[in-house]
């Protein structure tokens, strides 16, 4: 009887045995896996973006002037997209720096992304922060010259921007951001009131030459809107979009409502430009020149834009329903920051 015991007793092993984890430990590891999942996200974006094929591409029509197709046979859809940027920034980042006092504020950048929506919550701000990183690096822009700001961006967003080595501005100001230095400026899918308050802000000709804007298609405004309506609401907006070199860039089939509508904008110089764009007319006239041009805003650096310019922020109902380009496939709240109203009538 003995001996059936013993050898009853030898039958245990204990590989069955499940240690039990701490109820505190399971929390944190849930913690650690939420916050890996925006960079991850991030990550495989910006792989697929190496990937995606010209002939994947969807071709855009031409937006402006200068327009050109992106993304040659053979090429990859992102490499075009990159060769476009990379011509229009290099023209513009030899051009002098503002050395003048208070002039400091945005030097520390070479880009500002405004508007890009929560990257942690939204799948199109996801993939355009993984297209911003791309273009840097093909720049050889390091992350510490990036600098983003929107108002919705959450705590996991701020970790997430942290770890990348980017700049989080803390202050809303409204899109207000003299310029010293030649900036990419990355704002996919905002608001007319956004972009008109950052051409605002750099309203002379030595500033406007160094903004280089990514964004929806300026021109696209005058032929969907009331030149009357629009003039009021916007009027920087509605003097420079005829007079801006446009470049589209090729909309993705991957992602594609997070970059259609593109394009890369610059301010094109000419001698004997027209200038006085009267409410009716988009025109200059002739024989008027960029100094006659600027004259007739704003002058930059005015206190008024502290205590005339509106939120521009402020527009958007996080909670109304989608419209635009930007509320096709995407279901998250923070990129309704840049839904890209072309089409609205105001």
């Amino acid at each position: 009887m003995v001996l059936e015991s013993a050898s009853s007793s030898s039958s245990f092993t204990y590989s069955e045995f499940t240690p039990v984890k701490s109820r505190k430990n399971r929390k944190n590891n849930k913690k650690i896996k939420a916050r890996s999942i925006p960079l991850l996200s991030l990550q495989r974006n910006r792989e697929e973006l190496r990937k995606e094929y010209a002939n994947d591409a969807i071709g855009s029509s031409p937006a402006g002037s200068g327009a050109r197709n992106n993304g040659g046979a053979g090429g990859s859809w992102f490499s075009g997209c990159s060769q476009t940027i990379s011509r229009t920034w290099h023209d513009h980042r030899t051009l002098p720096a503002d050395n003048k006092e208070g002039a400091s504020s945005s030097c520390s950048w070479d880009v500002l992304c405004l508007g890009l929506g929560s990257p942690s919550e939204s799948p199109n701000a996801n993939a355009q922060l993984a297209f911003m990183l791309e273009i840097c690096q093909d720049l050889s822009i390091s992350h510490e010259r990036i600098a983003v700001y929107d108002p919705v961006f959450t705590e996991e967003d701020r970790s997430l921007f942290r770890e990348l080595g980017v700049q989080v501005l803390t202050e809303n100001k409204k899109g207000v951001y003299p310029l010293c230095t030649p900036t990419l400026c990355f704002m996919l899918h905002c608001d007319k009131e956004l972009y008109e308050a950052i051409l605002k802000a750099n309203w002379s000709k030595d500033r406007i030459h160094r903004l280089v804007l990514i964004g929806n298609s300026l021109v696209d405004y005058l032929d969907r809107n009331p030149s009357r309506a629009l003039h009021d609401a916007v009027p920087h907006l509605f003097r420079i979009a005829p007079h801006l070199e446009s470049q589209p860039l090729s909309a993705s089939r991957t992602w594609p409502t997070a970059f259609n509508n593109t394009c890369v904008q610059v301010y094109r110089k000419t001698t004997k430009t027209p200038s006085g764009a009267n409410i009716e007319s988009h025109e200059r006239d002739e024989g008027d020149d960029d100094d006659d041009f600027f004259a007739n805003g704003d002058a930059v650096g005015s206190d008024t834009h502290e205590s005339t310019t509106p939120d521009p922020w402020l527009k958007r109902d996080l909670n109304a329903p989608r419209v635009g380009f930007a509320a096709q496939n995407d279901n998250n709240v923070g990129s309704a920051l840049g839904t890209g109203n072309v089409s609205e009538e105001i």
